[in-house]
């Protein structure tokens, strides 16, 4: 199966996953957005005495050190010696999707992402370790066969918005974040360095802890003896405080138990054998399931990318379940709401009634029935297609996408969505 394809890692209702995996194309943390972030992510192993061998999860892009100088930077194109890195092909490294985690590996590395979710019979499940805006990573390589220390990278390009080192902020946690919203640690061990500058794959300027806090680039980089096994493992965090959407003023519940991003971080490193005991049982319930290879893709593909567009709400002191629709960012879509129905009743089943109590409260209608003579009757009750988009939640009664006296597309789906409605209620 190939290896070319994007994939959401993303934590329980945090409307926000770290996205890599496809060739040669950025992608890292995002926050509500539509697509895949555009971050270059750098992960690989460097031999001493040799290049960097980096997963091809960036694009190649101009170091961003010649906005300030006239001198020329770098002699390619990418604005770095073509000398200080090769990037891996298809075909040169493996990798393995489970239902809650995703695993590349080349010869003695490896980098595991995960993802771990677990059954929430009710709201009183919701945790800090449920609803912990965090996934968690782990870069491994196999040095006992060596001769020579080996160093392993997991770094960050983003072009956009300013890297801060966490270290400014908190003692003991080796990382870089973006602003207050996302961002990557570890914890302190012997032989790991945190680096900042134009380029992390080749040398770039530095201040005397190794970092220019100007620099677009980040990593996180430990030395693996000849002889040993080396470890690096990660909390990719995300976090946003405040109210968060308009129409209902509504806020992430997960602020309950994390008040900043350094909480978040810190949580994922301190719970980290947890969530990976969570992902490992979750990978052998679909790896022993009687589908075939292609279905427990899909599955697991699936899976992911539902996370992916999960929002867990506080209102007035009460969780508001909300699954975006993908790339559309609508509300609760309905259509999709009975999708998801099967999977949530096994899952979280108190998240269907959730959406179906907001349903009734301030997105059910009445409507009147068309005759086809062209006489109008009394009709009944039935619900929006949505409930809002792009964290805008619309008025009552109405939705994002339709408008009356349509027909055919935009057009009010009185009778699908109180056939929905209906199924989902009944099945749950």
């Amino acid at each position: 199966m190939s290896t070319n394809y994007h994939t959401q890692h993303a934590p329980f209702g945090a409307f926000a996953s770290f996205t890599i995996g496809l060739h040669d194309a950025p992608g890292g943390f995002g926050i509500g957005l539509s697509g895949p972030a555009g971050q270059n992510v750098y992960a690989g192993f460097r031999r001493a005495g040799e290049v960097w061998q980096v997963l091809p999860f960036f694009a190649e892009t101009k170091s961003l050190a010649e906005a300030f100088t006239t001198d020329e930077v770098g002699a390619s194109p990418a604005g770095r010696a073509p000398t200080e890195y090769r990037k891996l092909g298809a075909g040169e490294f493996q990798r393995a999707l489970g239902w809650a985690t995703d695993t590349w590996s080349v010869g003695g590395f490896s980098l595991v992402i995960r993802s771990p979710f677990a059954h929430l019979a009710s709201e009183t499940a919701l945790d800090a370790l449920a609803t912990a805006p965090v996934v968690t990573a782990e870069l491994t390589f196999d040095n006992r066969a060596g001769t020579v220390p080996v160093e392993i990278i997991f770094g960050l390009g983003e072009p956009t918005q300013p890297q801060r080192p966490l270290s400014d902020v908190v003692v003991g946690l080796p990382g870089f974040a973006v602003g207050r919203r996302y961002g990557y640690a570890t914890r302190p061990v012997a032989g790991l360095r945190a680096v900042q500058g134009h380029t992390v794959l080749s040398p770039s300027p530095a201040d005397v802890d190794g970092c220019q806090r100007i620099g677009a680039e980040t990593a996180l980089i430990l030395t693996v003896p000849a002889g040993q096994v080396g470890r690096l493992p990660l909390a990719l965090g995300f976090h946003e405080a405040g109210l968060v959407t308009t129409g209902l003023d509504t806020s992430f519940l997960y602020l309950r138990h994390f008040a900043r991003l350094e909480d978040v971080l810190a949580f994922g490193l301190d719970r980290h054998g947890d969530y990976a005991a969570l992902a490992a049982a979750r990978d052998a319930e679909l790896a022993s399931s009687r589908l075939s290879e292609d279905q427990r893709w899909f599955v697991a593909q699936a899976t992911h990318s539902y996370f992916g567009s999960s929002q867990l709400l506080e209102h007035e002191g009460a969780p508001l379940w909300n699954v975006n629709e993908g790339e559309y960012r609508m509300i609760n879509t309905f259509d999709l709401t009975v999708d998801h129905l099967f999977f949530e009743l096994d899952w979280h089943p108190w998240a269907v009634r959730n959406a179906l109590e907001l349903f009734v409260r301030r997105y059910s209608y009445r409507d009147t029935v068309h005759a086809p003579d062209g006489r109008h009757g009394a009709g009944g009750i039935s619900f929006v297609h949505d409930m809002g988009v792009a964290n805008q939640f619309t008025r009552p009664g109405h939705s994002s996408y339709e408008c009356s006296g349509l027909h055919g597309c935009f057009s009010y789906m009185t009778m699908e969505q109180l056939t929905n409605w209906v199924c989902c209620a009944v099945t749950y």
